[in-house]
């Protein structure tokens, strides 16, 4: 109760400060929420705004589709997994259950209007990518719907020369899935999906007309600058080998792909995002290799998406653990669907972990030291609560960072073992993550 007083205060004193009686505003998680619009006829934030989030160290979101009802979102939501299971059927791809190692080569957006954009992909890995993210997906409402809005900027972003199509942007803005609890005790759907731009005036104009297909809440958010969690050394970059992912034969070292070099002979299995090419930032490594150091290992869970969520929902914290970088405690504070890094977009899934504290409590953040820093790509990510045995407690493995916010990004680990095996087209069985002891 002291602490919602001591946000009334302080969102009073603001709409003091500005002018406005009229204003909807809410400070909650670490987020400022406007659900008026307050960005100017240019579309740019406005500065005063930005200066007062820089400030408390928190983040700027505006309210672009209001969020729909918590039972409104199953037809929507059926719609596309009905589409997806069919592609999964008629490709002969298995999508549940005993998965077999055949991939969806053909590319699929799910667009609201008549014009659908279909390809066959060139890469191996970028079709084991889109068959792992909608296996991934389909049991889920909020990760169907919030796909849905990275696929209309995809199918927009390559008809951008189309007069027909609207959109006035030179790259595609990355897409987070954010859990909201007052939409709960609304009665609302608390899954947002989180827009980054610097011009939020004109991505309103881009997302408004699909209000109706889009079907779930939709915020504005300023944009970010991602860099690959690491410092440049010689071919590869810095980083370390996280674990290991053990199969029926054989072990390998589970990193970034990034972290190796360009002609790397021990690396068995890797995704290498770049332009125009849409693949995770892992890579599977010879066991035998002499280039990095090899620890003692015990065996671990890669965790469900059921039990991230909770991570997410509860706030439970998480650890960043290996035997040669610094531990940090941090929270997983939302879902990453896309981003662009380097001119390459990736929409493989990931999550977006700050230090711990979070929440209101990021005002103190410049006391608290980043989750990750240059050289911690590859490290293993584990939930801190005890999770059940069948969920797992290995989240993810950090690939990347924003410095300015700052904000670490983990490629989630449930899907990771699936490309991973997929990848490898199960030639060493299932593998089973082992995490070095520490």
């Amino acid at each position: 109760m002291r602490q919602k007083n001591v946000f009334a205060v302080l969102i009073d004193t603001l709409r003091f400060v500005v002018g406005f009686s009229d204003i909807d505003v809410s400070i909650e998680r670490g987020i400022i929420r406007f659900r008026t619009r307050i960005t100017r006829r240019n579309g740019h934030w406005p500065k005063f705004w930005r200066r007062i989030s820089r400030l408390l160290r928190v983040e700027l979101r505006e309210e672009c589709i209001p969020p729909p009802r918590r039972y409104d979102v199953e037809d929507r939501s059926n719609e596309r997994r009905r589409a997806l299971i069919r592609l999964f059927e008629y490709a002969g791809v298995a999508w549940r259950g005993d998965r077999n190692v055949t991939v969806l080569w053909r590319a699929f957006l799910e667009l609201p209007f008549d014009r659908q954009l279909n390809w066959d992909f060139e890469n191996f890995y970028e079709a084991v990518s889109q068959t792992v993210r909608f296996r991934w997906q389909i049991p889920h409402n909020e990760l169907l719907l919030a796909d849905r809005v990275v696929d209309l900027l995809v199918g927009l972003f390559r008809m951008r020369k189309d007069a027909a199509a609207y959109f006035p942007f030179e790259e595609i803005p990355g897409v987070r899935l954010d859990y909201q609890p007052q939409l709960d005790r609304e009665r609302k759907f608390p899954w947002v999906v989180v827009v980054e731009t610097d011009t939020p005036g004109l991505m309103r104009k881009v997302l408004e007309p699909f209000a109706d297909w889009i079907e779930i809440g939709v915020d504005l958010a300023p944009a970010r600058q991602r860099h690959a969690n690491a410092c440049r050394v010689g071919p590869g970059m810095a980083g370390v080998l996280g674990g290991v992912m053990a199969g029926e034969r054989d072990r390998f070292f589970a990193t970034c792909a990034h972290v190796l070099a360009d002609g790397c002979g021990a690396a068995v299995c890797r995704g290498t995002p770049r332009a125009n090419r849409d693949e995770p930032d892992a890579a599977l490594v010879e066991y035998q290799q002499g280039c990095f150091e090899r620890w003692p290992t015990e065996p671990c869970m890669a965790a469900s998406t059921d039990a991230i969520e909770r991570c997410i929902t509860s706030k439970h914290a998480v650890w960043k653990l290996h035997p040669r970088r610094r531990a940090c405690r941090g929270v997983i504070r939302s879902r990453v669907l896309a981003y662009t890094i380097n001119g390459a977009l990736c929409r493989f899934p990931h999550l977006e972990i700050v230090s711990w504290p979070a929440g209101w409590q990021r005002i103190f953040r410049w006391l608290t030291p980043p989750f990750s820093r240059p050289g911690d790509s590859g490290s293993w990510v584990f939930a801190e609560t005890p999770m059940p045995e069948e969920d797992g407690d290995w989240a993810g493995m950090v690939v990347g960072a924003d410095e300015e916010n700052p904000a670490s990004f983990a490629a989630e680990a449930q899907p990771l073992v699936d490309f991973f095996e997929t990848a490898t087209q199960r030639r060493h069985g299932r593998f089973q993550p082992h995490q070095f002891n520490q």
